[in-house]
């Protein structure tokens, strides 16, 4: 029998919950699918330290559905989804956390706009206005909340959540895109690479529930030190998607500077134009005027050549950022159909 779907979870020190809520989603996705449409749940241990490796490895021996892939180390979530991605074989893949803080139920909702053709990548999003977050701590939910709010701004599409592992993809997707990212900003990565190919994205509501159940003994948890690396690369790839955004706010800045400075020498100008003699003629005024407000606004004028001087090498970063964007984007292209074309032609040797 084909595999239909592929529901990859990735999982590192679970031996709390994940043979629990394997077998949740395997028996949800026997309640929801057809006989006929197979398919194969794929639970990838990330190096793994606690009793978890074990635990998938029995399930698998005794359920024919579920497979099996080990890291010999952590090497983090991106590389997990990835060493899922090769070794899926199903028409349609879905990624799923292994603590089910999104119920099972997400599947149907995100395969129904697979199938009915309407997107290549689907993204699960409690940030939707239809979408609901319960049981996360305040400061975890509110950071979470700003961060996409921030990243999504880089992405066409008004979505409203762009980290969450939660997602469904049409197999062309999963073949197309050469990946390289290990951590959590596999998940930007992903989207940035597939608006290149022209994949069309789209979100459904979600529900987030955070479960309190005891996952593993050992020490699980967000350090500063890995937020701050998480952060960095967040940014960093918002960076990749949009290189504009990050010099928008300086560029502005300086603007609006400029506009101050010269409604200030404005001011003085037309100030010094009114206390001149009226006997005057009006050119002689307009020049006395213009001559005493130069030298009473030597700094004004100078911080006003150093803006426009500012406003020159930012935008000219700005055009180089783009122009480096576009350039990088037209080789990982070529590189992706070099890629493909290598791939068929091994398989047809194969097939040979």
């Amino acid at each position: 029998m084909s595999v239909h779907l592929t529901a990859i979870i990735p999982a590192f020190n679970e031996e709390g919950i994940i043979e629990a809520n394997v077998l949740q989603v395997l028996e949800h996705l026997e309640r929801v699918l057809p006989a006929e449409r197979g398919f194969e749940i794929l639970v990838i241990n990330d190096g793994s330290v606690d009793a978890t490796p074990g635990i998938i490895d029995a399930l698998a021996a005794r359920e024919p559905r579920v497979r099996t892939a080990h890291h010999p180390r952590n090497m983090g979530r991106g590389r997990a989804l990835r060493t899922g991605f090769e070794h899926a074989r199903g028409d349609y893949v879905v990624t799923l956390d292994a603590d089910l803080s999104y119920e099972p139920y997400h599947i149907e909702r995100l395969l129904e706009p697979l199938l009915q053709g309407q997107a290549d990548v689907v993204l699960a999003s409690a940030y939707h206005p239809r979408g609901t977050v319960r049981n996360v701590p305040f400061t975890r939910a509110l950071i979470s909340r700003l961060g996409n709010m921030v990243l999504a701004r880089s992405v066409p599409g008004g979505l409203h959540t762009v980290t969450c592992v939660v997602r469904g993809y049409r197999r062309e997707v999963v073949d197309t895109l050469e990946l390289t990212s290990d951590g959590k900003d596999l998940h930007l990565e992903i989207l940035q690479k597939s608006l290149l190919f022209g994949f069309r994205i789209v979100e459904v509501p979600a529900d987030l529930c955070w479960r309190t159940t005891k996952r593993t003994a050992q020490k699980k948890g967000l350090s500063l030190k890995k937020f701050a690396t998480m952060a960095g690369s967040h940014l960093f790839f918002n960076f990749l998607f949009r290189p504009g955004l990050l010099f928008y706010g300086p560029l502005l800045l300086t603007l609006l500077i400029m506009a101050a400075i010269l409604v200030s020498i404005g001011g003085a100008y037309i100030d010094l134009l009114a206390a001149q003699p009226a006997a005057l003629p009006l050119l002689e005024r307009l020049q006395d005027a213009l001559r005493q407000v130069i030298l009473q606004a030597k700094i004004s004028f100078f911080l006003l050549g150093f803006c426009v001087l500012f406003l020159f090498q930012f935008g000219s970063i700005t055009f180089l950022a783009k122009q480096t964007k576009h350039t990088s984007d037209d080789h990982y292209v070529i590189m992706c159909r070099i890629n493909a074309r290598l791939k068929e032609f091994l398989n047809a040797r194969k097939e040979r």
